[in-house]
C-alpha cells in the first residue's frame, strides 16, 4: 500500500517537465554514477536513533545501481535497561547495496534499494576511560523511497527501510559489574531517511 500511495505523484505528474529546474538529462548514458549523503532517523535497544548514512554506486541503464552503502549513529543512546546513564552503545554497519529505480524520468519516480552487510555494536562511556568489548552482526535491509528530480543530476531522495538483524548477542559489564545483553532483535527495527542522490544520473 506504501508503494502505490509514493507511486501516485508519477501518474498525476506524467506530463509535468523530467525536473523540478532545467530542461532534464535527455536519453542520458548507458552507465552513470551517484553518491548519497541522507539522514536516516531509526531506533535500535529501546531507544531513538541518528544515523548518518552514506551510499554509492554505478549507475546501469539508469534503472538498476550497484555499490555500497554505510551507516553510523550519531547521537549518544543508552539502551533501555541499562541502569548507568554514562553508558551509550555505538553502532556502525555497512555493506552492498542493488537498487531499481522504476521510471527514472518521471519528474517523481521511486526507488527499491537492498543493502546487506555487516555491522559492529560497542558500548562506550561518555565521562572516563573504560575498554568494552564488541559484537558483530550480519544485516539486510530492503527498502522503498520517493525521488524528485531536481536537476539532471540532483535528487532529492526520502523512505523508509526495515533493518533485519541476526548473529548479534552482546554481553557486556557496566562499571558497577552489572551485566547487561543486546540481542539481534534489539538491533533490528524499521527506519525513514531523507537525503540526496548526486552524480551522472
Amino acid at each position: 500500500m506504501l508503494s502505490v500511495i509514493l507511486a501516485l505523484p508519477t501518474f498525476l505528474l506524467a506530463q509535468s517537465p523530467r525536473t523540478l529546474f532545467g530542461q532534464g538529462a535527455g536519453e542520458g548514458l548507458s552507465l552513470g554514477f551517484y553518491v548519497s549523503p541522507a539522514y536516516q532517523l531509526t531506533s535500535a535497544t529501546g531507544q531513538a536513533v541518528h544515523n548518518v548514512q552514506g551510499s554509492a554506486g554505478l549507475l546501469i541503464n539508469r534503472r538498476f545501481s550497484i555499490g555500497g552503502a554505510f551507516y553510523a549513529s550519531a547521537n549518544e543512546f543508552t539502551p533501555v535497561g541499562e541502569a548507568d546513564p554514562n553508558l551509550y552503545l555505538d553502532l556502525r554497519y555497512g555493506g552492498l547495496r542493488a537498487e531499481y529505480i522504476w521510471n527514472p524520468d518521471g519528474l517523481v519516480h521511486l526507488s527499491y534499494p537492498v543493502t546487506a552487510g555487516l555491522g559492529e555494536a560497542q558500548m562506550d562511556l561518555r565521562r572516563g576511560e573504560r575498554e568494552f568489548n564488541e559484537a558483530y552482526f550480519f544485516f539486510i535491509e530492503p527498502g522503498v523511497q520517493a525521488e524528485l528530480n531536481l536537476t539532471s543530476y540532483l535528487r532529492l531522495v526520502a523512505g523508509g527501510t526495515y533493518r533485519y538483524v541476526t548473529g548479534m548477542s552482546y554481553t557486556y559489564a557496566n562499571p558497577a559489574q552489572a551485566t547487561h545483553t543486546i540481542s539481534s532483535t534489539d538491533i533490528s527495527g524499521w527506519g525513514i531517511h531523507i537525503g540526496l542522490r548526486i552524480g551522472k544520473l
